[in-house]
């Protein structure tokens, strides 16, 4: 006769990712490489580059719909993606399922259980276990050349699954912009304009920009007929906001007095 009990888990350190607070996480495998999302706004994998806004992740709070127990969500402060874990193998030389970053399509892929490792149980770090009970894990042990970040199996826990979580203090000023990934625009990147900014990029999928000056203040009109739109095929941030501002004809579209605030649905970005 053979009796099964539940797995028992150890609390989840709900409080190293306080909602809305912005982190660090570093690869105890790995050593002073952070988890990072890559520029081409899907793919995951470990840095040295922490000052990079591409390693910074922002907390968001959920609560499972069927047990009530709440879950961390993992969003990328620069693409405003999800750290999701898939069912596609990872790669050649990768341990368990892929890990990307991903929309918000449903809770039981973005889910994450952080826990707390090590003596005591009472410092900041942690195995970040997924919905599907995989565990978060760098990859790259005996061959550093293997960057990229999967969900492995829990039966194999390693310093690989260790992750040391740093608070990001807020700063006065926003962190500079990753320089452009330049794409095959017409003309000069200085000198946009409406038909540029609708040039297709192959292989990057458009989408529809919708966008309205702003007061000094801040503040901006709600009545959706004064927003004006264009087609953008980009990756860049600094290509957007200098298209961002062709389209308001402003002499200067790099300057660095040209601010850019995005708002969206939450569940499809920070």
């Amino acid at each position: 006769m053979h009796f099964f009990f539940p797995q028992q888990l150890p609390p989840a350190a709900m409080d190293l990712f306080p909602d809305g607070q912005h982190v660090w996480l570093r690869s105890s495998g790995r050593g002073e490489k952070y988890l990072h999302a890559d520029e081409d706004g899907v793919s995951v994998r470990v840095s040295s580059k922490r000052a990079s806004p591409l390693s910074a992740w922002k907390v968001h709070h959920a609560v499972d719909p069927e047990d009530g127990e709440t879950y961390v969500l993992l969003c990328s402060a620069a693409y405003g993606h999800y750290l999701t874990a898939t069912r596609v193998p990872a790669p050649r030389g990768h341990k368990g399922r892929l890990v990307v970053q991903g929309a918000y399509n449903t809770f039981n892929s973005v889910a994450w259980r952080p826990e707390r490792v090590g003596a005591g149980n009472g410092g900041d770090k942690v195995v970040l276990r997924h919905y599907s009970d995989h565990l978060l894990r760098a990859n790259g042990e005996f061959f550093f050349w293997n960057k990229g970040i999967s969900a492995d199996a829990t039966n194999r826990i390693t310093a690989m699954s260790h992750w040391v979580v740093r608070a990001i203090p807020p700063r006065p000023f926003p962190p500079e912009l990753p320089a452009a990934v330049l794409g095959p625009y017409r003309g000069s990147f200085l000198s946009f304009t409406k038909m540029d900014v609708a040039t297709v990029v192959p292989g990057v999928p458009g989408r529809t920009i919708r966008f309205v000056r702003a007061a000094d203040d801040g503040t901006f009109s709600p009545n959706l007929d004064d927003w004006d739109e264009f087609r953008f095929n980009g990756r860049s941030v600094v290509e957007l906001r200098a298209a961002v501002a062709g389209a308001l004809e402003e002499p200067n579209v790099l300057s660095p007095s040209i601010f850019l605030a995005t708002r969206g649905i939450w569940r499809s970005s920070c």
